[in-house]
């Protein structure tokens, strides 16, 4: 009964906290704008308008095509506003992302700390100051859930929302493609004979991949066309960032293009040890614009390593405490996500590292939170004090409440 009231105090705060924004801020209908949200949004106009042909122009935002097909069926049968429907659909199903989180920590973890690692995702940027999740929100809603079944052997509903996955955000589906995968070799190595983990995630990642298959090579091939590219850049290091770098964090925090050219002449494989090729969140990371920060700003940066620490230390203080299970397995392959994102710049630059660590996030956060009482017993004071104190301060902090 606790669960079932804590996930719904949860989702009905998540709900809050991105549907309102969504609600507020205003769409831009000119199709020259190149925001993810508009362009999503001309795909919601043009069913709306019977345009279903015009759908393959919008190139490989068609395939992504939840968070425009569930709002317009809504739209057709309750005749609620459309705008209305579009904007704050995405929030009903990204919200249930702290409630597998939730659920996914009451594994091994009581209600208090569970919370708490939900509590800690919610105040990442993307769901306190950016709020407008659109089809990433979708995906990892439906992600949540796909973790969730199969480390509790719920394999057919695991199955099912794979598909939504799918036909939700590519990248998104691509990274669960990796996890699941590499997870399944883990355990196929490390475990003698079939165990049901072994059956269930190999049936997940059946599913997955013929999904992919299907949605990407034969209903939108002109994505899978443009995937496939990406992929052979990565395995092949041929990726334009690699011979100069795209983005770059200026001094005043904000981003430069630098032109092409630049590098030329020390190659590609020089750009791996080269900071300015990667996701300017990375550059701000590592320090590259530490003199120009204020003292706020070197607070939240700070408060953001502290956490990936604690994070990092409750992820090896788990395998100490679990061994090697499931859930650890399905972790470590998530933060070797991360580490990827950060060391390879092409891959930083097309999915983000952000966008990465949010994801990671779901089986991460009890980690962080592990982290927490185990530095609240090196200092011995409540965990609850102080993990409440270190999210809220990071919550503050991304917020940019502090700032004003």
């Amino acid at each position: 009964m606790i669960d079932f009231v804590v996930s719904l105090i949860l989702y009905t705060y998540a709900l809050c906290l991105t549907g309102i924004k969504s609600w507020r801020t205003k769409l831009v209908t000119d199709r020259s704008i190149e925001c993810d949200w508009e362009r999503e949004y001309h795909v919601y106009e043009d069913m709306l308008k019977g345009n279903w042909r015009e759908l393959q122009n919008h190139e490989m935002l068609s395939s992504a095509i939840t968070v425009a097909l569930f709002p317009y069926l809504i739209h057709r049968l309750t005749r609620l506003n459309s705008e209305m429907v579009f904007k704050i659909f995405p929030s009903f199903i990204s919200a249930l992302v702290p409630v597998f989180i939730y659920l996914i920590a009451r594994q091994f973890l009581n209600v208090g700390y569970s919370t708490m690692a939900s509590f800690y995702v919610l105040c990442t940027f993307f769901f306190l100051y950016s709020g407008i999740l659109g089809r990433l929100g979708i995906a990892l809603g439906f992600m949540s859930g796909v973790l969730y079944f199969l480390l509790t052997g719920n394999t057919l509903v695991a199955s099912l929302l794979v598909v939504l996955v799918v036909a939700s955000h590519y990248g998104t589906s691509h990274y669960l493609l990796y996890i699941l995968t590499a997870s399944w070799i883990i355990m196929m190595i490390i475990t003698p004979g079939l165990t049901p983990n072994d059956i269930s995630i190999f049936t997940v990642l059946a599913v997955l991949a013929l999904s992919i298959f299907v949605w990407h090579r034969v209903i939108f091939k002109h994505t899978g066309d443009v995937m496939l590219g990406n992929l052979r850049e990565a395995l092949f290091f041929t990726s334009p960032t690699l011979d100069a770098p795209i983005y770059i964090a200026s001094p005043d925090g904000s981003l430069i293009i630098r032109p092409y050219g630049f590098n030329e002449g020390k190659g590609k494989a020089h750009a791996l040890f080269e900071l300015e090729h990667r996701d300017p969140i990375v550059q701000v990371a590592f320090g590259r614009t530490w003199q120009y920060l204020n003292i706020l700003q070197k607070v939240e940066l700070v408060l953001s390593w502290l956490t990936v620490v604690l994070m990092i230390a409750g992820l090896i203080l788990s395998i100490l405490w679990m061994g090697i299970t499931f859930y650890i397995i399905l972790a470590l392959v998530s933060f070797s996500a991360i580490v990827i994102s950060v060391a390879i710049p092409h891959v930083s630059i097309y999915y983000g590292v952000a966008r990465t660590y949010l994801t990671a996030l779901i089986l991460l956060a009890p980690c962080f939170v592990v982290g927490i009482e185990a530095l609240a017993n090196i200092m011995e004071v409540n965990g609850y004090v102080l993990g409440f104190i270190i999210v809220v301060m990071y919550g503050l902090c991304v917020s940019k409440v502090l700032r004003r």
